[in-house]
């Protein structure tokens, strides 16, 4: 069993690698709010009480329900034109980028001729037509970037025309073939069919099957199974096989209610009832038993939130954020159990009635009854309710594994991902080559996206860690500490903090990070005073962008004025921020010192940023740059650098403090060169504040 999961998660991920793959993946995902939109409309919709469905058809004319299902006519109604255009955007993103928008214009057209023009409907336009949105998009999209890659550029040079507009230009060779090809193909497949289009041949396909299963337990066991593999190719299998369900399924449910009103048993055990209540629970794969599974079992924040927003839709027996949100559809790793769980309720539901231990349906239930009370009004009996939380008992026990193994790959997946943005980043901090890495191409663009999404979303929360680094004199008495940035993403572990900054800078958030840091700074250096009866100063860090800012300034004025801070809170300002030092900043830095705050200079070497800074007297404190320090053990220039630094720092009026002490033979050479403060593993690592305050009282005992 291990080993078939093993080999099953790692196909998925290579599968995942396909670029037609990624493309249908990225382009579902990225409908994921107009799913959410429609799935809301629709559950409101239909919310199975008859008082309540009474008051919005009557209040206002119907006004509340001519809304809602507007709403899910333009979303779930336009399901399919909404998948072609987001799928086709995405794979021409990566395969011809300045072609991607005519690519998506060329795929709706594929998809109408494909259809069949005088066949749209919102039948064919919502989920129904999905299968030939998909196909349409991969299609017509790979042979159109294929031309526009391979065929000479024809450009037209007029007087006001811009890049896209020559882009514009040379793609029309391209766009005109492609659409050639299509209608070609699809007028010869007209004439070998007779006029039936791939859309009706494929529900035809899918029909004949029906036909040879001759009925009863086999029908409704194929009926289950095709239902699940159309949901995973990302076709709405229940509306293909409507027709279907319609022919041999619902007509039985009349059956049992006119036996029940003669005064006799009912006799059909395969109902559309029966589907919706015990097989379906939750929708297509028997969801709602993945949903409780990723509740009790899953590890990672992501696809704890995905179930969380999915879960009030699927009580409904709603499906499409969890199918297309985690993902079901494409996603070999969880086909296994996304095809198990409802056979298995089919069997289940199947044998415990034939065998008499649960009542047949015998009522008109609607499917969007929730579980437990549909078991219920279906059968008649609590029986029925009980068979349902069997079935979700069973089929939350086999989604339990493959969501353990799922996440493992996940994680391993995202620990590269972070792995190569990380060194992407520091190649160009190195370099000094600026970079936004949201708008990376490829995989790198996608996750910093997603880095930088999840991170806004904790700095809203304020679930972001602050650690803090204790400072000491010579004589070993904690001076200080300084506030550092700490935050997870989806358990891979602690980010690094200067990507961290840089995603809040690319994502416009940085100052409220920097408010969130400072306010927890107060109410931290409260706490430590309180628990250990000692004022110890803090040390933060602040872009350059938010010191220069007159926001942040009142800010800073506002939350002192509100405190006694009395030089406890030290303001760094790091020397590779550009910092533009004029009059105006000049003036700030008096503003913050006069309501209690110090400032200090961060990684101090011998640029010449620094240098300018030593000219004012606005600076309380100099830390000196960590890696200075470290090669002053190994180069003579460094400790010679170091040793003029600190004497003349010494001359100027201000304190010292070298960083990156790691052992007491660095730390002695600092102490020889006349630094007495410092900042280090030799004293201890960066600590959660519990952490810190354990530390402060020991070392007070």
């Amino acid at each position: 069993m291990k080993k078939v999961l093993k080999q099953t998660i790692s196909l998925s991920f290579n599968f995942y690698k396909l670029p037609a793959i990624k493309a249908i993946k990225n382009g579902l995902i990225n409908i994921i709010p107009i799913l959410l939109v429609g799935a809301v409309a629709l559950t409101l919709n239909s919310f199975p009480i008859e008082r309540y469905q009474s008051f919005l058809s009557s209040f206002l004319n119907g006004f509340f329900k001519s809304f809602l299902s507007l709403l899910y006519e333009v979303t779930f109604g336009l399901l399919s034109i909404h998948i072609c255009l987001s799928i086709s955007f995405n794979y021409a993103t990566n395969k011809a980028p300045t072609a991607k928008y005519t690519a998506a214009l060329l795929s709706i057209a594929c998809f109408i001729v494909l259809t069949g023009y005088n066949n749209l409907s919102i039948d064919t336009l919502g989920p129904k037509g999905m299968f030939i949105s998909i196909v349409s998009a991969i299609a017509s999209t790979k042979f159109f970037c294929c031309l526009v890659n391979k065929l000479p550029k024809f450009k037209l040079m007029v007087d006001g025309g811009g890049v896209h507009y020559n882009n514009a230009i040379s793609q029309i060779f391209p766009f005109v073939i492609s659409l050639v090809v299509i209608v070609t193909l699809n007028q010869c497949l007209l004439l070998i069919s007779g006029g039936i289009n791939i859309h009706d041949i494929f529900l035809n396909c899918a029909n004949a099957l029906f036909k040879l299963s001759g009925g009863g337990f086999f029908s409704g066991l194929l009926f289950v199974l095709l239902s699940s593999i159309l949901w995973f190719f990302g076709i709405h299998g229940s509306d293909v096989l409507e027709g279907v369900c319609n022919t041999l399924f619902t007509p039985n449910i009349n059956i049992n209610i006119s036996l029940v009103n003669a005064g006799l048993q009912p006799t059909e055990i395969l109902t559309k009832q029966f589907f919706d209540i015990f097989v379906l629970m939750g929708g297509c794969g028997s969801a709602i038993c993945l949903l409780i599974a990723l509740f009790l079992f899953s590890k990672r924040k992501s696809n704890k939130n995905l179930a969380k927003l999915a879960a009030g839709p699927m009580i409904f027996n709603i499906n499409e954020l969890m199918i297309f949100g985690l993902p079901i559809i494409y996603n070999p790793s969880m086909l296994i159990p996304f095809l198990t769980v409802p056979v298995v309720c089919y069997l289940t539901s199947y044998t415990a009635m034939s065998i008499g231990l649960v009542p047949l349906t015998i009522s008109q239930v609607e499917w969007t009854i929730p579980i437990v009370l549909g078991g219920y009004l279906g059968t008649g009996s609590i029986i029925g309710s009980l068979l349902q939380l069997f079935n979700l008992v069973i089929g939350v026990l086999i989604y339990r594994p493959f969501i353990i193994k799922y996440e493992k790959q996940q994680l391993v997946s995202a620990q590269n991902d972070y792995k190569n943005l990380v060194a992407i980043f520091k190649e160009h901090e190195r370099n000094h080559k600026e970079v936004t890495l949201t708008e990376l191409p490829g995989q790198n663009g996608v996750f910093a996206k997603a880095l930088a999404s999840d991170l806004i979303n904790s700095i809203d929360n304020h679930t972001i860690n602050i650690y803090y680094q204790p400072q000491y004199n010579y004589e070993n008495e904690c001076i200080g500490v300084e506030a550092l940035l700490r935050y997870d993403f989806a358990n891979i572990g602690y980010i690094y903090p200067p990507l961290v900054i840089k995603l809040a800078k690319e994502s416009q958030k940085i100052e409220k990070l920097e408010e969130y840091i400072f306010n927890k700074a107060f109410k931290d250096l409260d706490k430590i005073y309180s628990e250990t009866n000692k004022v110890i100063p803090i040390s933060i860090n602040i872009s350059g962008k938010t010191i220069q800012s007159k926001s942040f300034e009142q800010f800073l004025i506002d939350l002192a004025n509100k405190n006694q801070i009395n030089k406890t809170i030290c303001i760094e300002i790091t020397e590779q921020e550009a910092v533009i030092f004029n009059e105006e900043f000049k003036q700030r830095i008096l503003k913050l010192k006069e309501v209690g705050y110090t400032f200090a200079i961060d990684d101090f070497s011998a640029g010449s940023t620094s240098l300018h800074y030593l000219q004012e007297s606005y600076f309380d404190v100099i830390k000196l740059d960590g890696i200075l320090v470290q090669n002053c053990l190994t180069n003579e220039r460094s400790l010679e650098i170091v040793s003029n630094i600190i004497s003349l720092s010494h001359t100027l009026g201000f304190k010292v403090l070298a960083e990156y002490i790691s052992s007491e033979e660095l730390r002695d050479s600092m102490h020889n060169l006349g630094c007495n403060n410092y900042q280090g593993w030799l004293y201890s690592k960066p600590l959660p504040l519990n952490k810190l305050i354990e530390k402060l009282i020991e070392n007070k005992k």
